[in-house]
């Protein structure tokens, strides 16, 4: 077994027998790995903040080529990120942001400019509203993975930068107002909500960005994505529930 050390964000952790995790990291330099500590459950003072969601870590692993899980041998912190778990609606993004990476990436396939673009975000959090980061974060992912939704023109005629435009959540795009007729689920869009995409999109990490986005452009670009990804996704995503419910006992306070 070769013997490997990578840098890692810390995306989910499983009780694996008694004394053991599962853990799943998103690492720089070979992407997502499945990996099976041993015995850390016996000593948790020692080692098991290390193990905490979106803690950045160096991790040292034996490579297991016949299977997709691999044996820890080693970790130790980067940076603990702690303060983001210790606000429940910060803690309910990151779970969010966790879940999709998870879902939307392959084991052995490494994204190093989404990796860096994470550190980035992961700083942000601690200074700018976590559902205008959200978008940005869902916009970049879903370039990353190639799965973005048709924006420039309609996806059922074709039609170029159709104005008015409806999102299509089920066609993955943009529809005319002539073929949003036969959809009766179409959300509109505003020419400043499709602005905002291409920003998000195009734009570099910086505090401008999402600080500047008005929260009803933010709330409209979150129930496009909502609804694209519940098309796109095999399964419901349990962080997502948990985050409305979240929003909902916040709202409510």
């Amino acid at each position: 077994m070769a013997i490997r050390k990578v840098d890692a964000f810390i995306l989910k952790r499983i009780p694996f027998r008694d004394t053991s995790l599962l853990v799943t990291i998103f690492s720089l330099e070979q992407g997502k790995l499945k990996l099976l500590a041993k015995g850390v459950r016996k000593d948790r003072k020692a080692v098991m903040g290390a193990f905490e969601p979106f803690s950045e870590v160096s991790v040292n692993y034996y490579e297991k080529l016949r299977s997709d899980i691999h044996l820890l041998s080693g970790i130790s912190i980067l940076n603990a990120n702690s303060d983001l778990r210790c606000e429940l609606i910060q803690f309910s993004y990151i779970s969010y942001f966790s879940e999709l990476i998870d879902t939307l990436f392959g084991p052995h396939d490494p994204h190093p400019k989404f990796y860096a673009f994470l550190r980035k975000l992961v700083a942000l959090l601690k200074v700018i509203r976590p559902e205008k980061l959200a978008r940005l974060f869902e916009v970049r992912l879903l370039k990353e993975v190639g799965f973005l939704p048709v924006m420039d023109s309609c996806v059922s005629c074709g039609t170029v930068e159709p104005t008015p435009c409806y999102f299509s959540a089920k066609q993955g795009g943009v529809l005319c107002e002539k073929c949003e007729r036969k959809e009766a689920a179409a959300i509109p869009m505003t020419a400043e909500v499709l602005k905002w995409y291409h920003i998000l999109l195009e734009g570099v990490v910086d505090l401008k960005i999402a600080s500047e986005m008005d929260i009803q452009i933010c709330g409209h670009l979150e129930r496009i994505f909502r609804r694209f990804l519940e098309h796109r996704v095999d399964f419901p995503l349990r962080s997502r529930r948990f985050l409305s419910e979240v929003q909902s006992f916040l709202q409510q306070k």
